[in-house]
């Protein structure tokens, strides 16, 4: 596998975000101990440059939950191609299938992979291969990220969601359920969402199938 990275969409939309509340690049950087944005020679950003900025948006912040924060103000560039195809997809199911097919030209290290979890309900994985440990406000940001732009941006009604966390932040975990009205477990053995399959049976708002195609 090639070094573990991200786009750098994903990487400017930290900065963004930081932006906003008043943060300008010089004190973003300071604060991650990067003298200057650091990128493969393919352009991307290394994931632990990535997780580096996420740290100091907490430092920066003081928001002990900031990836969890960022993920629930979206910004649907950041997703590039990914968003495109989410948003014009004809239901719900399609759009998953996209994201779980073209995700890694955001995320090279990160498969989102969808099962059947029990007798009643399916789930969606985050598989992180090759990188042993997820950094928390990166999964969270994604969990975050992923339900409130299906709600908000692409207009799907959210089911009860019932998520599990790979982590033991009991903080974390309580502001993640409030945010997206979800049961959250925590000390999970991978990050997950379940959802009654109804939830992807959905009809798009602005499904265009042949503009997905």
């Amino acid at each position: 596998m090639s070094e573990a990275s991200v786009s750098r969409e994903f990487c400017q939309a930290v900065f963004d975000y930081l932006a906003q509340l008043g943060h300008d690049a010089e004190a973003v950087m300071g604060s991650a101990g990067l003298d200057a944005p650091r990128l493969l020679p393919s352009g991307r950003v290394p994931l632990r440059v990535y997780e580096q900025l996420f740290s100091a948006g907490e430092l920066l912040t003081g928001d002990h939950c900031f990836g969890l924060s960022m993920g629930a103000s979206p910004y649907p560039r950041s997703w590039g191609l990914v968003s495109h195809l989410a948003v014009s997809a004809p239901d719900a199911m399609t759009a998953a299938s996209a994201l779980m097919d073209y995700s890694e030209l955001q995320l090279n290290f990160l498969q989102f992979r969808i099962r059947k979890f029990d007798d009643h309900n399916i789930c969606m994985e985050l598989q992180h291969d090759g990188v042993p440990r997820l950094s928390r406000h990166v999964a969270e940001h994604l969990l975050a990220n992923i339900a409130v732009l299906a709600s908000t941006q692409i207009g799907y009604e959210l089911p009860a969601l019932r998520v599990q966390l790979a982590h033991d932040n009991v903080q974390s975990a309580a502001q993640l359920a409030r945010r997206i009205n979800a049961q959250v477990t925590i000390s999970a053995d991978m990050y997950r969402v379940e959802a009654a399959p109804e939830f992807l049976e959905q009809q798009s708002l602005y499904g265009e199938e042949d503009l997905y195609r």
